[in-house]
This record gives C-alpha cells, sequence and structure tokens, in this order.
C-alpha cells in the first residue's frame, strides 16, 4: 500500500476511491498536480501515488512521461514553486489549474486531457489528500 514515510504523512491506496470515482484504473489520469514543496516530494509522490515503483520516480523524468506531452504530465502549472507556494490555497490552485486542463483553456495545455489527480499536503505530518477530477470527452468541463 502506497504511503508517504519520508515525508510523515500516511496516503492510504488512492486506487480504490480512483476507481469508485472515475471507473477505471490509474492509467486514465491524462495529467496531475503533486505536492511539490521539495523537489524530492515530488519524485516520492511518484511513487506514492503508483505512477512509477519505489526508487524508479526518476526515470519517468528521464524518459520525459511527466512533461508536458509526455504519457503523464505532472504540474503542466509549474508546480507549487512557480506559484510561490502559498500556504492555504496550494490546493485550490492545483484544482483551478486542473479544472483548465479539463476545459481545454490552460496555459500549458495537455492534449486530450479528460481525468486529473491533485495531490496535496497540509504539513508534512499533518494530512494528505488526492482529488479526482473528470471532465467530459469534449473538453466542456
Amino acid at each position: 500500500m502506497p504511503y508517504l514515510a519520508s515525508i510523515g504523512t500516511y496516503l492510504p491506496c488512492w486506487g480504490a476511491p480512483r476507481h469508485r470515482v472515475a471507473g477505471d484504473d490509474e492509467d486514465d489520469v491524462d495529467g496531475a498536480e503533486v505536492h511539490d514543496f521539495f523537489t524530492g516530494s515530488e519524485l516520492i509522490s511518484y511513487e506514492d501515488l503508483g505512477f512509477a515503483e519505489r526508487f524508479g520516480a526518476y526515470k519517468l523524468v528521464e524518459a520525459e512521461v511527466t512533461s508536458v506531452g509526455g504519457a503523464l504530465p505532472v504540474n503542466p502549472s509549474g508546480g507549487l514553486k512557480a506559484k510561490g507556494h502559498p500556504p492555504g490555497a496550494t490546493g485550490v490552485a492545483q484544482c483551478v489549474e486542473l479544472f483548465a486542463q479539463l476545459r481545454g483553456e490552460a496555459a500549458n495545455q495537455v492534449d486530450g486531457a479528460r481525468v486529473a489527480l491533485a495531490h496535496n499536503i497540509g504539513g508534512p505530518t499533518a494530512v494528505s489528500a488526492v482529488t479526482i477530477l473528470e471532465g467530459s470527452a469534449n473538453g466542456a468541463g
């Protein structure tokens, strides 16, 4: 079961809730915004969310899987550091970005985005949240 052990926040397996919400597998996530308050935490999140095997997140970066245009674009907004990491507003900013992605209106648009994942941490030992957003097939939200 994935968990954020090194960050200190237990994140139960997100797969089961995701299946209930969207009805398909993890491979359906078209884009994600993950909590990258430190660069290393972004890589840890790839593993904890099931995008990569343990100690294998760097392979996604090397293969440009997580770049805009890759198979699983992560942080197309530039991530939290690009926004100045405003505590308390980061989760909302992630969801606003992903909403724009699903509507086809984002600055760094992920082509065909229909399902998006937001992962946020509030106080490294306090709370962790995963939000799944799903848009329509035509990109109109």
